[in-house]
């Protein structure tokens, strides 16, 4: 399967899980409108080809438990809101362009460019 994530998928504002695993064929970016969507607990989207960056706003989602974007051209910066995400118990960014993270405020907590590390 081909295309890409619709920005229209932000209408869906009961959606509480985002899978799209292993599709190879969805490019394009993750619509920045996903991180109003209050009620998502996984957004699961590994192994396609997505670009860009995480949505800056990722840290409003308090219900998210799984974010998965490995393996994908995801690039910028693992961004501080990440730390903003109580209930985050798997998060999987490896295989993509990610460079580092940002700001302070990671409690010690540093990137190693495909792990985190203490």
């Amino acid at each position: 399967m081909t295309g890409t994530i619709s920005p229209a998928i932000c209408k869906l504002t009961r959606l509480s899980s985002l899978t799209i695993v292993d599709w190879k064929g969805i490019s394009g970016t993750i619509p920045p409108c996903i991180a109003s969507l209050p009620f998502l607990r996984i957004i699961d989207l590994i192994g396609n080809q997505l670009t860009g960056e995480i949505p800056a706003d990722i840290g409003r989602l308090s219900r998210l438990s799984v974010l998965n974007v490995e393996d994908n051209q995801i690039s910028g910066i693992i961004l501080r809101s990440l730390t903003n995400l109580s209930s985050l118990m798997h998060l999987d960014l490896r295989s993509n362009k990610i460079s580092g993270i940002s700001g302070v405020g990671w409690g010690g907590v540093g990137w190693g460019g495909e792990h985190f590390y203490k």
